[in-house]
């Protein structure tokens, strides 16, 4: 896993690829010292599951106050997770990209970083200003030099609740937050990563998703080819919703635009909801794909008509 996400070559968009790869280490050292006798795996996306990752965030809240240092394969698991920042479920992280009091306008970038309810980890982006001074107390919390922001209750909310839906969606109920004008948000999601190892019974499995054309692709050419190393697909995905966007596109073959997955009523109830804010969509997803795999994602485009990039993985 940490070899495709390294292969993958994330932007800030995404997750830390570094703070991901510190997690699977961390699950590696615990198993190794015997701190836990398993880790489980979200069978949807191939990706540690909620209560694994709260495993090793709670042992490094611990570990932070000074506990966990009963014996020495404890004390040894502690020296090892210090040196490691492992992604947490959930984190929040506020920026002023520009302040200017005369004007009463204040610029900020927030980054909310989860392993939401898909079971997928997903960084949202989103880039907003509030322009009327009077409206800047209820929405944002900004200190009296306005070097420090943080968002009120209400937009926090507001973010997490909307984390596992489309940039899109989230662009317009933020934008109908009163004193809010919403320059962007964007989406950025590992996964699924889905891999087959060599077992007592041939390739195993290690996720078995089921619904989608990746999934599907996947388990025709594991089923059809007789493969006998390692493989491994994993699909990376952003989604954008932004007023500097030119031309509306989705260049992933897995996610449609929204409104071209919606029903006739649902299409026209949506297009009023815009109506108001005049941003555009873009899609994209990057693929890493052992050599046996790349036919999974090349179907996928050619049948899409989209053109995306995939790094075999070696």
């Amino acid at each position: 896993m940490a070899k495709v996400i390294r292969a993958a070559r994330l932007r800030d968009s995404f997750p830390s690829a570094s703070r991901v790869r510190d997690l699977l280490i961390a699950l590696e050292h615990g198993l190794e010292l015997e701190r836990y006798g398993e880790y489980l795996f979200d069978a949807r996306t191939g990706i540690p599951n909620l209560a694994s990752v709260t495993r090793v965030a709670t042992d490094v809240e611990i570990i932070e106050s000074g506990g966990l240092s009963s014996d020495a394969a404890a004390r040894e698991y502690a020296r090892r997770l210090r040196r490691l920042r492992p992604i947490p479920v959930d984190e929040i992280e506020t920026a002023i990209r520009r302040f200017d009091p005369r004007e009463g306008r204040v610029e900020i970038r927030v980054r909310v970083t989860k392993l939401d309810g898909s079971g997928r980890f997903t960084r949202i982006s989103v880039d907003l200003s509030s322009t009327q001074a009077r409206w800047i107390r209820p929405v944002l919390r900004l200190d009296d030099e306005g070097v420090r922001v943080a968002l009120t209750e209400p937009v926090q909310t507001m973010i997490y609740r909307h984390a596992a839906f489309d940039a899109e969606m989230l662009f317009v109920r933020l934008a109908e937050l009163e004193g809010v004008e919403v320059q962007r948000v964007e989406r950025g999601m590992i996964g699924p990563l889905l891999f087959a190892v060599p077992g007592p019974a041939g390739l195993e499995t290690l996720a078995e998703p089921s619904g989608d054309a990746l999934a599907d692709g996947w388990r025709r050419v594991l089923e059809s080819q007789g493969l006998e190393r390692a493989v491994t697909l994993g699909a990376f995905q952003t989604d954008i919703a932004a007023i500097d966007i030119k031309t509306e596109k989705s260049n992933d073959p897995l996610a449609p635009l929204l409104h071209d997955r919606l029903g006739d009523s649902a299409a026209q109830a949506h297009a009023v909801s815009r109506e108001a804010s005049a941003f555009k969509v873009y899609r994209d997803c990057k693929f890493v794909a052992s050599r046996e795999m790349r036919v999974v994602p090349e179907s996928l485009m050619q049948a899409a008509g989209t053109r995306n990039l995939i790094y075999e993985l070696r």
